[in-house]
């Protein structure tokens, strides 16, 4: 049976191996937990349907906000619309999750968002529209809806979109519609449908299971290296020199001669060269001496 020398050079470049495959097996187990731990709900949707993802549900329990007077913006305040409808500030805090549902009473109104728009015909600079603003019954709530201009939405139709905090142009333009002694009461959340591409939402547990399986590969590797230390690159890249006993021998006997000297990096013996890769101790012939080992 072969004998490891554990106070050897070639353990020693054993345990510094494993050292580092162990360090990149807990960093990539860490970012595989955490990237699964945030986006969790993005996988319970596409897992379990659209359990707890149920519209109505989340519509009836957000909060609700009444306009009795118009909030005013001020100078410095954008009241442009942001391009996108994801923010942070969305329901799943950051967590991305399409909704699909039909929209069963909807009501249009008179806010709409434009862009300026060079016409290449006339060379001049005109407004397009391009979002509209829309009022939906949905768990019992009016919830604002933003469109895209170019489609309009009635109630029956289904629409896909995210809950999200609407821009406070959003909320100062529907408290101007309210009437002077009226109010307006809808949810803190609106759905926005405008066409959103939800980042990594469908390959996510293709990263997830990449992740995991690199992760477990690692894992099995170095469970080996530390059962048997004979199985790292360290010992086995020495079979092809002979018999694996006498090589170690030859090795560790020589590292630890008078004979055995540094240069640069590497240990300069009788009959071998020895130096550190990234994960192994590399271990070669001495061909500038006429040792045994041709």
């Amino acid at each position: 049976m072969i004998q490891v020398n554990k106070s050897g050079i070639l353990y020693r470049g054993v345990r510094r191996g494993r050292r580092k495959l162990l360090a990149i097996c807990l960093v990539l187990a860490a970012i595989t937990v955490w990237y699964t731990a945030v986006h969790m709900v993005t996988l319970k949707g596409k897992f379990h349907g659209p359990y707890p993802f149920d519209e109505p549900h989340f519509a009836a329990s957000t909060q609700t906000e009444t306009f009795s007077k118009p909030i005013k913006m001020k100078k410095r305040e954008d009241r442009s619309i942001s391009s996108y409808a994801y923010m942070d500030t969305s329901y799943t805090k950051g967590d991305q999750y399409r909704f699909t549902l039909q929209l069963d009473n909807i009501t249009p109104t008179d806010i709409h968002y434009d862009a300026e728009y060079e016409n290449p015909q006339t060379g001049e600079t005109e407004l397009v529209t391009i979002m509209r603003l829309y009022l939906a019954d949905i768990g019992g709530k009016q919830v604002p809806v933003m469109a895209q201009a170019n489609r309009t939405l009635a109630a029956g139709d289904m629409v896909t979109g995210i809950f999200v905090k609407p821009d406070k142009v959003v909320r100062a333009d529907l408290s101007a519609t309210v009437p002077e002694g009226e109010t307006l009461t809808v949810s803190e959340y609106m759905l926005d449908t405008r066409g959103i591409e939800m980042n990594t939402e469908n390959s996510d547990p293709w990263i997830i299971g990449i992740l995991l399986a690199i992760t477990l590969f690692l894992a099995i590797r170095v469970a080996v290296y530390y059962i048997n230390p004979l199985r790292h690159p360290t010992y086995t890249q020495l079979q092809k020199y002979g018999d694996i006993s006498e090589i170690i021998t030859s090795v560790e006997t020589q590292a630890e001669s008078d004979a055995a000297y540094k240069e640069d990096k590497s240990l300069i013996m009788p009959d071998w060269i020895c130096y550190d890769a990234t994960f192994k101790r590399v271990v070669v012939k001495n061909h500038m001496a006429s040792g045994r080992y041709e």
